[in-house]
């Protein structure tokens, strides 16, 4: 009885040394708390290693299918990620994606930057299509705007109406919010710029 009594605090300090080093560490808690950001200008949940928006339900899902392995993330840490960011006052995704930003807006931070982008000549300054790939720039103008590259020999006297570069501007920098393809709009930035301010948008 004598043994049992004096090993019992030994045994509840190892218990508890146990306990404790199934904790994660503070820096570890706060790489995880570092995952998704809240852009107040916007009012959107980013997430900063895919560097792009999330639909706010799909958060859950979003960080067990991309970071649950990497990050060591447990089903409570996603679980209190989740409910965190959804107490935020974000805006709906079909609201962003009406979101227009001036010309000479600078890159918006947490975004993925791209320098390949095509925007139409043909569309007001104001409210320019933007798109990442020739193809679907082509589909914009013919169904937009009817243009269509003309077939076999050009016209000496219009040559340059049938021109890509003639409608589209390319290349441009631009961003996008977001990545699934029902909420997806580029939009053009200026990297570098001073004249203007990503936090300068307004829905179109």
């Amino acid at each position: 009885m004598f043994g049992i009594i004096v090993s019992f605090p030994i045994l509840k300090f190892i218990y508890c040394l146990f306990i404790y080093s199934t904790l994660p560490s503070a820096s570890l808690l706060a790489k995880r708390m570092d995952l998704l950001y809240f852009d107040t200008n916007h009012k959107v949940i980013v997430c900063q290693p895919c560097q792009y928006a999330l639909v706010p339900d799909e958060i859950a899902n979003h960080l067990h299918s991309h970071h649950k392995a990497k990050e060591a993330l447990t089903n409570s840490d996603i679980s209190n990620l989740s409910q965190r960011f959804l107490a935020e006052p974000f805006d709906p995704p079909e609201t962003i994606k009406r979101i227009q930003l001036p010309p000479d807006a600078l890159p918006i931070p947490y975004l993925a930057l791209y320098h390949n982008g095509f925007c139409c000549r043909l569309c007001p300054s104001t409210k320019p299509y933007v798109c990442r790939s020739e193809r679907v720039i082509a589909i914009h103008l013919k169904q937009v705007h009817h243009w269509s590259r003309q077939r076999g020999r050009q016209s000496k006297t219009l040559p340059s109406e049938a021109s890509l570069a003639h409608v589209a501007i390319f290349p441009v920098a631009c961003q996008t919010f977001y990545k699934r393809n029902t909420f997806i709009r580029y939009f053009v930035v200026k990297p570098g710029s001073s004249a203007g301010s990503a936090g300068n948008a307004q829905a179109a």
